[in-house]
């Protein structure tokens, strides 16, 4: 087996097949050969190559399960072999051309073919035209939840290696991640968004360029979420960033209410929050410039008044 992916997030990528009518959006997937029975080693190699087959099918409702089969089937360490040729067509679905459930399903392969081996990631990660590809997904005018969560998805897995850095920062993936961070409101959304600027974030060289496109400012508005698993996340993010960059930290406490948002999460009952959020907090208040606004808000207790 091929070199693993090095440990990162867990892509959520998930096939979607389309519905048989409209009122059955979120229907369980329709059987396919792979979805219901797990192949044997030896007729592997052959319903692979058929749902490859499948994927060049002029009928939507074929393309979308074939998709979604691949999607299972890059899960077996034996199928590892097979699935290479299937890149070229999963990523030409993408174009909108294709239905909603054909981009959302042909995404989640990819993303699925990506995790199978380091090798496979490459082949990936290089194939012609993928990003503008998934970009057009993250921007499809139906504004498709689900066809925006797998496309994200799929930058969070590219996000782990240099070969998708260099993609993702050739087509400035990640600016269209921050806007369409701060303009939805969709929680599963957010999660993903979250989890891939993290994924960005962990790379040393990509922190100062997400600092410069204005990310501390917009991770820092979703800090007052309900949700902690959002909540997380942003703390993540805005640790890695601010850490050790003066010009982050001082960005973050020119966030609308954002100390006094920190000094809260440090009561929070979870642990996780809890945590972060102290070492956030002590980063800021190592910073010369930002200590004595921190000051300020503790003598007036306008911290607690701001929440």
């Amino acid at each position: 087996m091929a070199a693993s992916l090095p440990a990162g997030l867990n892509s959520s990528a998930q096939p979607s097949p389309p519905p048989r009518s409209s009122s059955s959006m979120h229907a369980p997937p329709p059987p396919s050969s792979l979805a219901t029975l797990r192949p044997s080693q030896e007729n592997i190699k052959k319903e692979v190559e058929d749902e490859i087959r499948n994927l060049h099918s002029e009928n939507q409702v074929t393309v979308a399960k074939a998709a979604a089969a691949l999607v299972m089937v890059a899960t077996l360490p034996s199928a590892e072999a097979y699935l290479l040729p299937a890149v070229t067509q999963l990523s030409s679905l993408l174009e909108d051309a294709g239905s909603i459930h054909v981009r959302r399903n042909a995404c989640a392969a990819l993303t699925a073919i990506m995790n199978a081996s380091l090798h496979h990631y490459i082949a990936v990660a290089e194939s012609p035209h993928l990003m503008e590809r998934l970009l057009q997904c993250l921007e499809n005018q139906d504004g498709d939840k689900g066809l925006q969560i797998n496309v994200v998805a799929a930058i969070t897995v590219l996000a782990q290696c240099g070969e998708g850095l260099q993609v993702i920062k050739a087509t400035e993936a990640d600016v269209k991640l921050l806007c369409l961070l701060e303009c939805t409101d969709d929680a599963k959304l957010e999660e993903e968004i979250t989890d891939a600027l993290c994924a960005l974030a962990v790379h040393q060289e990509m922190r100062s360029h997400l600092v410069m496109k204005g990310a501390v400012s917009r991770l820092a508005a979703k800090l007052r979420t309900d949700s902690s698993e959002i909540c997380v996340r942003v703390l993540l993010g805005l640790g890695m960033l601010c850490g050790s960059s003066q010009e982050a930290q001082e960005q973050l406490a020119e966030t609308d209410r954002a100390i006094g948002t920190l000094l809260h999460l440090m009561k929070s009952s979870d642990l996780d929050i809890r945590g972060i959020a102290h070492d956030l907090f002590a980063a800021l208040c190592s910073n010369k410039q930002v200590k004595p606004k921190i000051e300020h808000l503790l003598r007036s207790d306008r911290a607690t008044k701001d929440i």
